[in-house]
């Protein structure tokens, strides 16, 4: 399998050890492979998420060896455009959601989410969908 931007709700589950089936067995490819990807949001996300100074150091070791996709300066415009195109026909997400969202279109990754938000722009055809 090619690269994929993994979305919160799926490191959640994996490091809670909720993530169980089809699912934990492809992102445990994509890790070996060296192949799961984060983006800068998703990193913020699972950081603030942490419950004590043990948790941040954890996830930080978790993270380092992670690929971290961000929006580059060059790209804001682009970005920008993306949005005003998603909210055009009612797909515009919060700024998280669409930052992966063009992040993963600008790669041409799939994302591999629990969230609804992203299995719309699937069947909309603005991203793939692991």
């Amino acid at each position: 399998m090619r690269g994929a931007i993994v979305d919160t709700s799926v490191w959640i589950d994996f490091f809670c050890g909720a993530l169980k089936g089809s699912t934990r067995n492809q992102l445990l490819s994509l890790i070996d492979a060296e192949r799961a990807l984060i983006t800068d949001v998703i990193k913020f996300e699972l950081f603030v998420g942490t419950k004590s100074q043990q948790d941040f150091s954890r996830m930080r070791g978790y993270t380092s060896v992670l690929s971290c996709l961000s929006i580059p300066p060059a790209s804001v415009d682009d970005f920008i455009v993306f949005g005003a195109q998603l909210r055009k026909r009612g797909l515009l997400g919060t700024y998280t959601d669409t930052a992966i969202a063009y992040l993963a279109q600008k790669h041409g990754l799939p994302v591999m989410s629990f969230d609804k938000y992203f299995t719309k722009l699937a069947a909309a055809e603005i991203i793939d969908k692991v």
